[in-house]
């Protein structure tokens, strides 16, 4: 069985409708758990996680590219250059870090 047009946006989809006549009163939670209305949400969920993340990538993308501006629709691998810093100053003190410890454990152990 097919619902024709149920995740279409706004008031012409299966959700809004269901989530305002369940507001109403008119229908219980268990109707949230047929499989076309789960099967809906999945998709919405799905789909908005995906063009957030593909929101967010092109940011990136736009962000470490601002220099040396390219074409948004080339094919070229997006290159997650704009944490280099930040990770080998990370990098600096957890070295710093496992350092000092390794010398507080020895002056632990000969007793200072």
């Amino acid at each position: 069985m097919s619902v024709r047009d149920a995740a279409a946006p706004g008031a012409a989809g299966l959700l809004r409708p269901l989530i305002r006549r369940w507001q109403a009163g008119g229908c219980c939670t268990a109707t949230f758990q047929l499989p076309v209305v789960q099967a809906v949400v999945d998709w919405k969920v799905s789909a908005a996680r995906q063009s957030w993340l593909q929101r967010f990538a092109q940011h990136i993308y736009v962000a470490s590219h601002a220099a040396r501006p390219q074409n948004l629709c080339s094919p070229a691998p997006l290159q997650w250059q704009f944490c280099r810093r930040f990770l080998i100053a990370e990098l600096g003190l957890y070295i710093l870090w496992l350092a000092s410890f390794f010398a507080f454990a020895m002056a632990q152990q000969v007793g200072f």
